[in-house]
């Protein structure tokens, strides 16, 4: 077991999931995790459906985001998003939440035969919903109808465009305490589609892997564990003058679960130790007198 705590811009938070109970009007023949709760009526299109709703046609399974921080002073990230997933019913094209107003899609793919072929997208006009959001919703053509059970893997090529200071929601581009700049994501309760596109939908969970290139003073934290990078030095730098750092989940969670902070944050390492014994207590045990050790790591 390993813990990791990320405190950015003063704002902690704690998720919590609870269960559903099957619907009598669910389709059948679906894992729990592929919608098993999900009504008929909701197969119906994504843009024309309340906003906090999910697109019932299709289950995702794992995001690859890439994002790149130039600077701490970006004008824009660079963003590319691997999405795989899974047909739950016979369609042609993809409905994915995105967010006009800050994320600009350049191209779109399809995974085939080992490399990715484009295709093309289209952005629809959804029903808008209060906090800003528009409603839209990102349309990409697989090219023919594609049989139900299908495994497609996307590609998103796009930019998330400059966040202003003053933003709540998204990625936020903050000044911390120190006057430091900082990067960082607010996605309760759907705001995830203002970086990333996505199904931005409680039930809908998925596996991440973070591919992340910032600054080289600049320290990339994300969900899951640290698969490469480190915050002790400047490894890691390319021919670019990005450092970078690769995290991965590999428990299923919701998009607005996602954390991603980008700054100069102090780390801190310690080891947590105590007596599975005395169950839940505030005892502290010292690490030479139990087997008991949990690694403890602190970006704030």
């Amino acid at each position: 077991m390993h813990i990791q705590l990320i405190v950015a811009t003063s704002l902690l938070m704690v998720w919590h999931l609870s269960g559903c109970k099957t619907s009598q009007n669910s389709t059948a023949n679906l894992t729990d995790d592929e919608h098993s709760n999900i009504q008929t009526s909701d197969f119906r299109e994504l843009e024309t459906k309340p906003l906090h709703l999910s697109n019932g046609k299709i289950d995702v399974k794992h995001y690859d985001v890439d994002l790149k921080f130039s600077s701490m002073e970006s004008t824009e990230v660079h963003a590319k998003t691997e999405i795989k997933l899974k047909l739950l019913k016979v369609d042609r094209y993809v409905r994915l939440h995105t967010e006009k107003s800050t994320i600009q899609i350049k191209s779109t793919f399809v995974a085939r035969n080992s490399k990715q072929d484009p295709i093309t997208f289209k952005i629809l006009d959804g029903i808008p919903g209060d906090k800003g959001l528009s409603g839209s919703v990102l349309r990409i053509d697989l090219g023919s109808e594609q049989p139900a059970g299908s495994e497609i893997t996307l590609a998103v090529d796009y930019t998330i465009k400059k966040p202003v200071r003053a933003a709540t929601k998204g990625l936020l581009h903050r000044v911390d305490y120190d006057g430091e700049p900082t990067f960082a994501t607010r996605k309760w309760p759907y705001y995830a589609r203002y970086w990333l596109p996505s199904i931005d939908y409680l039930a809908d969970t998925a596996t991440f892997h973070f591919n992340l290139s910032v600054p080289r003073s600049a320290v990339a934290a994300a969900n899951g564990a640290l698969a490469s990078g480190s915050f002790k030095n400047t490894a890691g730098i390319g021919s670019d003058g990005l450092r970078r750092f690769e995290w991965d989940l590999s428990t299923p969670i919701p998009v607005y679960g996602v954390s991603v902070v980008v700054g100069e944050l102090d780390v801190i390492e310690e080891t947590v130790c105590f007596n599975p014994k005395l169950k839940l207590s505030t005892d502290k045990v010292p690490c030479y007198a139990t087997t008991t050790k949990v690694p403890f790591v602190l970006y704030i």
